[in-house]
């Protein structure tokens, strides 16, 4: 009876341990430094990772990976503000929207690096590209 206790003991412990894990993937991805703008894109666009270093130049590199949960593709643009490591906005021609295309349910990426190597943070915006 006791090792027949033990057996329902461990199989409703592993049963549980697996569950409880089971989610774990599924926590959304959240930077604060990326913002997907726009009511109609906002559901169908999701950032799933940024990634950033410092290049042998000494300049801030930035890449964000996404996917378009759309059934459609969808032409989207990014603007990205460097920040310098006061906390102040750097002003540069680069700091434009640049458009970059969202193949329909599939997942895109862009890069870029920053202009001047007092880049220590930066802030992304996305949206749907105008017309």
């Amino acid at each position: 009876m006791m090792q027949k206790s033990m057996k329902l003991f461990f199989v409703l412990f592993v049963c549980s341990v697996m569950t409880g894990c089971a989610g774990l993937g599924k926590v959304p991805f959240n930077d604060p430094r990326v913002t997907v703008v726009g009511p109609l894109i906002k559901p169908e666009i999701k950032v799933t990772g940024v990634a950033t270093r410092i290049n042998s130049g000494g300049f801030m590199e930035v890449q964000v990976t996404g996917t378009n949960k759309a059934s459609g593709y969808r032409n989207l643009e990014y603007k990205i503000d460097w920040i310098d490591r006061d906390g102040f906005t750097i002003k540069t021609i680069l700091s434009r929207w640049t458009m970059f295309p969202a193949y329909a349910s599939s997942t895109f990426n862009f890069a870029a690096v920053a202009p001047k190597d007092s880049a220590s943070d930066f802030r992304i915006t996305i949206r749907k590209k105008e017309k």
